[in-house]
């Protein structure tokens, strides 16, 4: 049922053919509509429309308007049809998660009422067969640049006794699995999941006597301080094992095959501190005892220099990262330390340290608060401020604009 609502009416129109044709019926007295409404389940017969009459003293007008006059019969099976839940762009059902589902309704042009109390739709469920898009990449696998295929995030390790040749070939996994709860049929559809013929030079090397490998490496530093594994990204190349050490001397080593050999990296500086970057598992900071810093952004296979605008924090966090935009750091450092007015200043850089703005100061630390849930907090800064730049006074919650 229908009505117009932009002006006065005296009329209602009504269509039992999911709108295919209308029909209309006058009313007494001309209105201007306030609301249409029935039942919450929609399976009452009946309408209650309210309108306004055009007169000085808000005069108002209550139709209840009853369909059960049209004697239409009750509906029977034959009057019923499936419906489906999605189209595809061909206008036909699709297939989501392995099936098609549908839902009971009336036709359109039976002569019908359904006349029955509400009831939760069921939905119908016919399975389809398998077919590419009822996959998705299985684990250590990533699309391909044309996202045709899966490609290995990192050298397949071949069975055991395979591969003595560099020109053998093994068996392994094809790259794809079943996307978790599909419910396709396996019969006469895609099996893109079904294991497939890999060349050796694309597996990872094993040791040539087939036995575990052991190396012993010195140093003369009495103990290790720090040590960090840098993982590689999805879209990383190689397949090296890379880990970073620091010394108590705060001498730094590298590693990219695990552990075997180890150099020396930066042998003229003193590495006091080593941070990996929180989102970016390439990256690694190296904080020295001045404002000179260095970072890698390729796991240590090369190492780079910029100069920080003070010195590292003695009271909380240097260093702040931003999850989507990569080179984003927020720098807390320390200011006329040790001393009574020793305190805290913040400083954003968006070209990986190569300039810098001041944010606030005497803060305690500040970090970007982008969060997917929340639009429009990619440039949010959330920094924890003494009140009146007096370290006495309480801290304040100050928020970019």
């Amino acid at each position: 049922m229908a009505v117009y609502d932009e002006g006065p009416t005296d009329k209602i129109q009504y269509s039992i053919n999911h709108g295919k044709n209308w029909d209309s019926a006058e009313l007494e007295t001309k209105i201007r509509p306030r609301f249409l409404t029935t039942t919450t389940d929609s399976t009452s017969l009946k309408f209650l429309l309210v309108g306004a009459v055009d007169s000085l003293d808000g005069e108002h007008v209550y139709y209840v308007v009853d369909f059960n006059g049209l004697h239409e019969r009750k509906c029977k099976e034959g009057d019923f049809e499936e419906w489906p839940a999605r189209l595809n762009e061909k206008g036909d059902p699709d297939c989501l998660m392995g099936h098609k589902q549908f839902y009971r309704r009336r036709k359109s042009d039976a002569d019908c009422f359904i006349d029955e109390e509400f009831k939760n739709p069921e939905p119908i469920y016919k399975p389809c067969k398998c077919t590419s898009e009822d996959f998705e990449c299985d684990f250590n696998f990533v699309r391909s640049e044309d996202g045709k295929s899966c490609v290995p995030a990192s050298p397949l390790q071949p069975p055991e006794g395979k591969c003595k040749n560099a020109d053998d070939k093994f068996i392994g996994p094809s790259g794809w699995r079943l996307i978790p709860g599909n419910a396709c049929i396996r019969d006469g559809g895609e099996n893109l999941d079904k294991e497939k013929e890999w060349p050796c030079e694309q597996g990872a090397k094993a040791p040539s006597n087939e036995k575990i490998s052991k190396t012993k490496t010195p140093f003369k530093a009495g103990a290790f301080a720090q040590y960090f594994y840098l993982e590689r990204g999805r879209s990383s190349n190689g397949d090296d094992e890379t880990i970073v050490m620091r010394t108590m001397d705060d001498e730094l080593f590298v590693t990219h095959d695990h552990g075997k050999n180890w150099d020396r990296k930066l042998e003229d500086v003193k590495v006091k501190a080593i941070m990996p970057h929180h989102y970016l598992h390439d990256r690694a900071f190296f904080f020295t005892d001045s404002k000179e810093t260095y970072v890698t952004i390729n796991r240590a296979d090369t190492i780079q220099h910029f100069k920080a605008p003070l010195d590292i924090n003695v009271a909380g966090p240097t260093l702040a990262f931003h999850e989507e935009y990569k080179d984003w750091l927020i720098w807390t450092g320390s200011v006329n330390c040790p001393g009574n007015d020793c305190h805290s200043r913040a400083y954003i850089s968006k070209n990986r340290g190569a300039t810098w703005v001041l944010l606030l100061r005497y803060v305690r630390k500040c970090e970007f608060m982008m969060r997917e849930d929340r639009p429009d907090s990619n440039k949010l800064i959330f920094c924890e401020q003494f009140e009146d730049e007096d370290l006495k006074k309480d801290l304040a919650l100050v928020s970019s604009d």
